[in-house]
C-alpha cells in the first residue's frame, strides 16, 4: 500500500523508518513549518521534516492540514492510508476521505486511558505501572476512535518521560505495521473504546514542573521522572529557576521544615546527592542545571549557589537561613 505519514516530533522516526524498511510505499511525509526553537529562537524543522530531507522523501508542510485547499496537494500523494503520529494538529472529519482507507492514529497509551497531548508524562505522574500503544482510526473526537491493535509493555523502574517514550516509540513501530496488514488484507478488526469517561493527559505547561517541598517525596520524583525532556522540574534558588534533572525519593521521616537542605548523601547506583526534606520523606537532588548553564551533579550546584545545611528552597512558603555546609 502507498502510505502517507503526518508527523512531527522525534516519536515518530522509529515509524518513518520502519515504513520506509516495509514492503509498503512510502508516499511522503507530512510535518509542521519551521519552528522557533533553542535558545536563539532560530526556524527549525522538525525531526520528521529532517528526516524526509534527510532521505529525500516527499514531504508536505502545511501551514494547517485541515483546510480544504490542502486537499489537492495531499492527494497528488496517492496515498491509500495516513498514518498519524506525534503531529500536534486535530484534524478535521472532512480530511478522513482524502484516502481509501481512512487516516490511523499510533498513540502511546492504552486508550481510552489517558487521551490528548501528553499521555506519557501522565502516565509516569500517576504511577502507573503497566502503559502501551493503541492504532486507531481516528474519528471527529480526539482519541475517541475505534481500536485496531495495541500492544502492552511495563513502565520500568526509575523510568523517565525520555526513556518511556523511546520504548513506546520502537513499540508502536511494530504495531502499526502490523495493523497495515491486516489492513492491506482485509483481516483488520476495529473494537469500539469502552464507554464512560477516561483520564485526559492535558498538555503541559512550565508550571507543572514546580516542585512544592510540601507535597510527598515520592510524587516529586515521579515530576521529576515524567518531566524529561520537556517542560522539567524545577525549583527556586536566590530567586532563580533550577531545573531538576535527577533525583531520588527516601521514605525515612525528616525532622526538618518542608524545603530544607538536610546535608549530603550517597544513593546506591545513582551517585551522591543532597537531601530536600518534604511534606513526607525527603528528595535528594542529584543533578542541577542553572539557566543557561550546563548540568552539574547538586553537591557542586549547591556549593556553588552557597546553600548549606538549614538552608530553605522557596516553594513551600519558607524564607532562607544560613547553616554549615552539607
Amino acid at each position: 500500500m502507498n502510505v502517507a505519514v503526518l508527523a512531527g516530533g522525534s516519536f515518530a522516526i522509529p515509524l518513518l523508518d520502519a515504513i520506509a524498511d516495509s514492503e509498503h510505499r512510502l508516499a511522503g511525509v507530512v510535518s509542521r513549518p519551521d519552528r522557533p526553537h533553542g535558545r536563539g529562537r532560530i526556524a527549525t524543522p522538525s525531526p520528521a521534516a529532517l528526516w524526509a530531507m534527510a532521505g529525500e522523501w516527499p514531504l508536505l508542510r502545511p501551514i494547517r492540514v485541515s483546510v480544504p485547499s490542502f486537499e489537492p496537494e495531499f492527494r497528488a500523494l496517492g496515498a491509500d492510508v495516513a498514518v498519524v503520529a506525534d503531529f500536534g494538529e486535530i484534524l478535521k472529519p472532512f480530511v478522513f476521505a482524502w484516502t481509501r482507507h481512512g487516516f490511523f492514529g499510533l498513540h502511546p497509551s492504552l486508550l481510552p486511558r489517558w487521551r490528548g497531548a501528553a499521555p506519557i508524562p501522565w502516565t509516569i505522574l500517576s504511577g502507573d505501572g503497566m502503559t502501551g500503544v493503541s492504532v486507531f482510526k481516528i474519528s471527529a473526537s480526539v482519541d475517541t476512535g475505534h481500536v485496531a491493535l495495541s500492544e502492552t509493555i511495563p513502565v520500568c523502574d526509575r523510568e523517565t518521560g525520555a526513556t518511556l517514550a523511546h520504548r513506546l516509540a520502537k513499540t508502536g513501530a511494530v504495531v502499526m505495521l502490523e495493523a497495515l496488514r491486516h489492513l492491506q488484507t482485509g483481516s483488520l478488526t476495529l473494537t469500539p473504546q469502552p464507554p464512560g469517561d477516561a483520564p485526559v493527559a492535558r498538555k503541559l505547561r512550565r508550571l507543572d514542573g514546580m516542585l512544592r517541598w510540601e507535597t510527598d517525596a515520592f510524587a516529586l520524583d515521579r515530576v521529576v521522572r515524567a518531566l524529561v525532556p520537556w517542560p522539567c522540574a524545577w525549583c527556586q534558588c536566590h530567586g532563580r529557576e533550577v531545573k531538576v534533572l535527577r533525583s531520588f525519593p527516601l521514605s525515612a521521616k525528616s525532622e526538618y521544615s518542608p524545603g530544607t537542605v538536610v546535608g549530603a548523601t550517597v544513593v546506591e547506583g545513582e551517585g551522591e546527592g543532597v537531601r530536600i526534606a518534604c511534606g513526607s520523606g525527603e528528595l535528594v537532588l542529584l543533578e542541577l542545571q542553572s539557566p543557561g548553564k550546563l548540568p552539574l551533579p547538586a553537591l557542586v550546584w549547591l556549593r556553588g549557589a552557597r546553600l548549606a545545611v538549614g538552608d530553605v528552597l522557596p516553594g513551600a512558603g519558607f524564607g532562607e537561613s544560613k547553616g554549615e555546609s552539607p
